[in-house]
């Protein structure tokens, strides 16, 4: 990092507290619009693999036993891509839909805003690397202006996380 850039930094508590200001706006804001959005052609079978792993991480935690003879039908949905993202929408889905926090499709969707936010965070922090404290500010600003980056951030597809 040049001499210029270390000067410009923000001071610790702002390069804290940006990152996460950024990272729970995205969030939400994401939740609040992502009810406009329709199901895009390739959202539904993620949302199908999404519950298939779910499904199979409560059959591990209640029988890790019999779970493993199960795990290739379950990971069998949508075997194509890597399964971490589809495991957090499965996850949010679990969670939110249990505790009547939201509906079937938003609670899918919140992966998808969760890493939103992270990437937020992420732009933010480099931002403030990069440029300081109008860097921090200005970075996740500019790719959320993008109308293609913003629709990404609603379905609980692979296009954002990937």
């Amino acid at each position: 990092m040049s001499d210029g850039a270390r000067d410009s930094m923000p001071p610790r508590r702002t390069a804290v507290a940006l990152p996460l200001a950024w990272a729970a706006a995205t969030l939400a804001v994401a939740a609040l619009t992502a009810p406009a959005q329709g199901i895009g052609r390739d959202e539904g079978i993620y949302l199908a693999a999404a519950e298939s792993y779910a499904s199979w991480w409560a059959d591990a935690a209640r029988s890790p036993g019999t779970a493993l003879s199960r795990i290739d039908a379950r990971f069998g949905v949508n075997h194509e891509h890597p399964p971490l993202t589809k495991e957090l929408y499965g996850a949010t889905h679990a969670l939110l839909t249990g505790a009547g926090l939201a509906d079937h499709l938003q609670a899918f969707r919140a992966g998808a805003f969760l890493f939103a936010a992270l990437l937020s965070a992420v732009l933010s922090r480099w931002g403030a690397a990069l440029a300081g404290t109008g860097g921090a500010l200005l970075a996740p600003a500019l790719f959320w202006a993008v109308p293609r980056h913003f629709y990404h951030a609603h379905p609980a597809a692979l296009d954002l996380p990937i």
